[in-house]
């Protein structure tokens, strides 16, 4: 855990998510949840080591499958986004098992933990943006949509630390599976104009490397979107896009992730993009 400015906190070093925490004299107010039970466990010590009172709330940075799953260890009223919430909701008790074979692929010791426990409903939903004040401390949350439903930021401005979840990934593959592309960009967009008012930018999953990051991941977005379109230009089927993958997979590293898991995470970027373009080619809307 490091501490990033007095009382605000932040981990990077978990498999999968960020995370980060705010303690307030009433307890902490932790941002997300690691992807893997034991790294849960893990970080709830740590928040208990660093505040006895219960934990006020526990708010999402979206409703990915590995930031939403490990939410009972922390025992914590869920504040999210209503689309996050909706999600959540429509679980039928348990999470799906897609959700838990993804994880368990991406690190199967890790994975062996997993299992499929009960949903957590919110307690606290918004749709555009929230302002609240915990004491003396004012946290202000937005929606950003970008690579997953329910995205959102969440500003302090006395410190000037933003947490932009899955918005901004570092040095790593991002997976448009869930997304509108368009909207990603869009928001990547508005996060650089935000650089005069932000000390530090936490993003969702990697090292805290800053703006600069911004352009790396616009450009592969685009770049997937450009590749998609002259194949559907081509009147090429869906299947095709797997050829591209090749094309994709040297532009971020792979790290210790198996690189069959990267590979299928690509191809259903590149498939979730065509649907995404020959939906607006067939004048509905996505944005």
């Amino acid at each position: 855990m490091e501490q990033v400015a007095p009382n605000v906190y932040i981990e990077t070093h978990f498999d999968g998510v960020n995370v980060g925490a705010i303690r307030t004299p009433k307890g902490i107010i932790a941002i997300d949840v690691p992807s893997y039970p034991r790294d849960a466990r893990n970080w709830v010590m740590q928040l208990h080591r660093l505040d006895r009172n219960p934990i006020q709330h526990l708010i999402l940075t979206n409703a990915h499958g590995d930031r939403i799953l490990n939410t009972r260890w922390l025992n914590a009223p869920l504040l999210v986004h209503k689309e996050t919430s909706d999600i959540l909701y429509n679980y039928d008790k348990r999470f799906p098992q897609s959700i838990i074979e993804s994880l368990t692929a991406r690190h199967l010791e890790k994975g062996r933990e997993i299992s499929s426990s009960p949903v957590e409903k919110p307690s606290l939903t918004f749709t555009h943006s929230l302002k609240f004040f915990q004491n003396k401390y004012r946290i202000e949350l937005l929606a950003a949509p970008s690579a997953a439903p329910g995205g959102i930021w969440l500003f302090l401005p006395e410190s000037g630390i933003l947490f932009v979840g899955d918005t901004l990934v570092i040095d790593r593959h991002p997976f448009l599976t869930a997304p509108n592309s368009y909207a990603w960009l869009s928001t990547l967009n508005k996060l650089k104009d935000w650089a005069t008012q932000v000390n530090i930018v936490v993003p969702g999953r990697g090292s805290c490397s800053g703006f600069e990051a911004i352009e790396p991941l616009q450009y592969y977005i685009q770049m997937m979107q450009q590749e998609v379109q002259q194949l559907i230009d081509r009147d090429a089927p869906r299947e095709e896009t797997a050829v591209l993958v090749s094309k994709f997979l040297p532009m971020f590293p792979v790290h210790h992730l198996p690189i069959e898991w990267i590979k299928k995470q690509i191809k259903l970027s590149l498939a979730h993009v065509y649907d995404e373009i020959q939906l607006m080619g067939s004048g509905k809307e996505t944005l």
